[in-house]
């Protein structure tokens, strides 16, 4: 502010991630009016907070129509890819370093439907513009080694540029030393007037954290991930599946990492009052577990899951399950080895006691029972855990509709009929099906007795 006292207006801008929350972004100045003020304005000079909007859809339109013109009749097919890029990757709207791609994409025919892939088009666009001083897998190895330790830097309390001494180590272990450096314009990497090196924007940075991670460099998995980083590492995982899934095991090799991946899917819906309709829309839906506009692997999840035992009652069995992708810690009886139907009903619950569970677990709601029993035979297969849900059961879950409480069942057969009616069924090849039912008696009561029914917990706020 000191720096800025002279001028009469001053825009500043930064990343929300930068603060911890709404209420930390600074509100005052600092600055007093010099002169004599109208009545009703503060001493105090003002910061205005601004949100910059995503491009709109007509925005968006116009910079395709400017770079397309209507003139050339051969434009029309180019147009319409242009749309169609921005259609299938979201992001093309909300940063204009990406946008500005999208002509040289279309005129190249390069098909992207991911944004990892758009972000190793920039970058290699630009390694090109600067291969005739430097080769292009020095300048990828030299750039992720300097986003490495700018981010380990940044996260220290440090800033997020690096003197020409400490690149200049970084480029000698590559064999190009500094003063051979001869930076081109629309570089990625920018020189200040100090002299001092930086990415051009952040997000240059945080894709070369995530070459990194793919890398299997240990560093990258003791740095705190951002959300551009999650997003291109799920993105990158859309397009390597089954390498996704050897680097989710790495991943969750390590306790401090898990730690710090929560969550790396989008949060899932919380039990809530919903319609019939609705509940039959989340069974019809291909992809429940997702990071925005991405769906997370099932057998990327699966590596995420933590077992640990919790005691033995009978024949049951009672186990944690930490689900590292979505952040739930569920608590689960495997009563699959009792025979007996009686034995089994110490572990039924009315209604009426499971309002009152202790300790801040609460019901799943129908989002998260479908995440757990996507991933039922990995855990029955890899885990100590023979069923997470018992096919002769029923489970009570947390959501309810305007006709009655939700419960579901697992197995080939319905259990429909009083007090039970079916809402709808998800199938899906090799698992057992998930029947969703309303409770058609008030609050779980049939015949002045409350109906019990098997009990899966999360924790959860």
């Amino acid at each position: 502010m000191n720096a800025a006292a002279d001028f009469r207006n001053i825009v500043v801008t930064c990343r929300t991630q930068f603060f911890d929350n709404d209420d930390s972004i600074p509100k005052g100045s600092g600055v007093m009016y010099a002169g004599p003020r109208r009545a009703g304005v503060p001493r105090e000079l003002p910061l205005y907070k601004i949100f910059l909007a995503p491009f709109s859809r007509e925005q968006i339109e116009i910079f395709i129509r400017r770079n397309f013109p209507f003139f050339s009749i051969s434009n029309g097919a180019l147009r319409r890819k242009a749309r169609g890029l921005v259609e299938a990757i979201p992001e093309l709207s909300v940063r204009p370093m990406l946008l500005e791609l999208l002509p040289d994409l279309v005129r190249e025919g390069r098909k992207v439907s991911e944004l990892f892939e758009l972000y190793s088009f920039l970058v290699d666009k630009w390694v090109l513009r600067e291969k005739g001083w430097i080769e292009p897998e020095h300048l990828l190895g030299i750039s992720t080694e300097l986003a490495i330790v700018l981010l380990e830097k940044q996260q220290a309390g440090g800033g997020d540029r690096l003197s020409p001494d400490e690149l200049g180590k970084i480029a000698s272990q590559h064999s190009h030393p500094l003063d051979e450096w001869k930076l081109k314009s629309r570089s990625l990497l920018n020189r200040d007037i100090a002299g001092h090196y930086k990415f051009a924007h952040r997000s240059v940075l945080e894709f070369f954290i995530v070459r990194g991670i793919i890398q299997g460099d240990r560093r990258c998995f003791a740095l705190d991930w951002t959300d551009l980083i999650k997003d291109l590492l799920v993105s990158w995982g859309q397009l390597n599946a089954s390498n996704s899934t050897l680097l989710a095991q790495m991943i969750g090799s390590d306790s401090a990492t898990r730690e710090r991946l929560y969550s790396l899917a989008s949060p899932l819906p919380i039990p809530s009052l919903r319609s019939a309709a609705s509940v039959r829309d989340v069974l019809r839906k291909r992809d429940i577990s997702r990071r925005h506009a991405r769906t997370i692997p099932v057998a990327w999840r699966n590596c995420q899951y933590r077992v640990m035992t919790n005691g033995k009652s009978l024949q049951s069995l009672a186990y944690i399950i930490d689900d590292g992708t979505h952040g739930l810690r569920w608590f689960v009886n495997d009563t699959s080895q009792i025979e007996d139907a009686s034995d089994r009903g110490i572990f039924r619950e009315k209604y009426s006691s499971i309002m009152r569970v202790a300790g801040g677990k609460r019901l799943p709601s129908l989002e998260e029972v479908i995440t757990i029993w996507e991933s039922e035979i990995y855990l029955s297969n890899e885990t100590a855990v023979r069923r997470v849900f018992d096919d002769r059961e029923v489970y009570w879950i947390g959501d309810s509709t305007e006709g009655g409480i939700l419960c579901c069942s697992f197995g080939i057969e319905s259990l429909a009929g009083f007090p039970l009616k079916l809402i709808g069924t998800r199938v899906a090849e090799g698992r057992r099906n998930l029947h969703v039912y309303e409770m058609l008696a008030k609050h779980g009561s049939v015949a002045g007795k409350q109906y019990e029914a098997m009990v899966v917990a999360i924790d959860g706020a």
